[in-house]
């Protein structure tokens, strides 16, 4: 994964950990819209690849 996928992964796992009552699907908007310049680096296969790690991640 590239630095900016890896950055979006734990800040998505740091919202889901510290705050219990965070729904994942709505932690995904929230950490777009906090980290714009971030994700607008990724592409499509790249926004795949960090909704595929945070859910097998939720998964374990």
């Amino acid at each position: 994964m590239t630095d900016n996928q890896i950055k979006l992964l734990e800040e998505l796992k740091s919202m889901v950990i510290h705050d219990k009552t965070a729904y994942p699907m709505l932690a995904f908007g929230y950490v777009i819209k906090k980290n714009d310049s971030t994700y607008d680096e990724l592409s499509q296969r790249e926004e795949y690849e960090v909704m595929k790690a945070f859910g097998e991640w939720g998964l374990s």
